[in-house]
Order: C-alpha cells, then structure tokens, then sequence
C-alpha cells in the first residue's frame, strides 16, 4: 500500500503601493492608524498528510506500505512601498494609533504533511515493512523594499488643532502603544518539516522478520526582510 499526500499551493505575490498624500488626517478612537501602506504575500499552503497500511496472511505473509507526506508551498513576496512625496499633519488620539504604518511583510512558507505507515503479516513464514517520510516545509517570501519620504508632522497621544496647537487638557491625553511612524520590512518564515510514524510487525510460525523507517521532513528556511529607508520632517 501507497500513500501520498498533495503538495501545498504557492501564495499570491504582495503589489506594490505607492503613496502621494498631502493634507490633514485624523482618527479618534483606538487601533485607528492614521495611514496604513502595506503589501503582504500570501502564505503557501500546508501539504496533504498521507496514512497507510497494509495487511497479509497466509502459509507464506507478506505486508508492505509507504506513506509520504506532501510538500508545502511557497510563500510569495511582499510588494514595495513607497510614499514618493506629501506632507501636512497625521494625527491620532486613541491608543494603539500609530501615526504612520509602512511594512512590506513576506508570506510563510506552508507546513509539510504528515505520514502514517503500518504493515503487518501472520503465516508459516511472514515479513512486514513500512516506511514513512514527511513532506518538507517551504520557505518564506521576501519583504519588500520599504523608502518613506514624508515632509510633515506626526502627532500621537494628544488631540491637536490642525494649526498645531493642543485641543483641551493635554494631561488627558491617552495615546498608548502609539508609535509615531513604524516602517519595516519583515520576511516569511519557513514551514514546519511534517511529523512521521511507521511500525511493522510479522507473526511467523516458522521464521519472520519485521522493519519499519521513519524520516521527519524538512523545514523552510526563512526570507529576508527588504532594505527600509525613512525621512520624515516636521515635529
């Protein structure tokens, strides 16, 4: 008997994104960034698992069954970001409110699937064997080249008037966890190898002989993050 798992599909390429924003952004409640430029690739899909077994009896038994895993797939790349000219004001008040979020993140690579393989055999004379191999994890996607030009102020924490000056009691401000700007570039991390387990066994009135192998699979390796580059002005 023969097992095999499906391979993972590859996951979809991150656009790029181009950015040309001059002007005023607010946002007021919490986990409201005031702008937000991403790309994210997709992540590979996680191999099929396969099981098997195999059984025989007789004056003369003879068993055997193969398992393997499927492979995952690939994670795709982010796209590149990039804000080519603006300014003015971004402005957040609420918590978990970055001013600026650029990042370019790469997809994971998927998981390979797991293999279950099992013989066993009875007669006068009997052998088994199983084998189990599981499927390799994929690699990462790459992160995008991240370059922010951004000739303006960033406000977080504080409600403001747009002319800059503060809007009631800044000792009420709130504003935690809110960067100014953040801009990164993170590549995909590698797949997880799948898990393996063969066993065998042979019942012989006479002679027998039983073996059974089991191999993990592989992970992916992880991708690089992309070159990141920042210019903001202004207070």
């Amino acid at each position: 008997a023969v097992g095999l798992g499906g391979n993972g599909g590859d996951g979809g390429v991150g656009g790029d994104v181009t950015v040309d924003l001059t002007g005023y952004v607010e946002t007021k409640g919490n986990h409201s960034q005031a702008v937000t430029a991403q790309s994210i690739g997709g992540g590979g899909g996680s191999g099929g698992f396969a099981i098997s077994g195999a059984a025989a009896f007789g004056p003369v038994g003879g068993a055997f069954s193969m398992s393997i895993g499927g492979a995952g797939g690939t994670g795709a790349s982010g796209g590149n970001i990039r804000w080519i000219d603006g300014g003015g004001l971004l402005q957040t008040s609420g918590d978990f409110s970055s001013g600026l979020l650029a990042q370019s993140i790469g997809g994971g690579g998927g998981n390979g699937g797991f293999a279950i393989s099992a013989a066993v055999s009875g007669g006068v004379v009997s052998g088994a064997a199983a084998v189990g191999i599981g499927g390799s994890g994929a690699g990462g996607g790459l992160g995008g080249n991240v370059d922010i030009n951004y000739d303006g102020s960033i406000h977080t924490g504080v409600d403001y008037e747009e002319d800059g000056e503060p809007e009631g009691d800044a000792a009420e401000s709130s504003g935690d966890f809110s960067t100014g700007a953040l801009i990164q570039s993170i590549g995909g991390g590698g797949g997880n190898g799948g898990m393996s387990i063969a066993g065998s066994a042979a019942l012989g009135a006479v002679g027998s002989a039983a073996g059974s192998a089991s191999l993990g699979g592989t992970g992916g390796g992880a991708s690089a993050g992309g070159a990141v580059t920042g210019r903001i002005l202004g207070q």
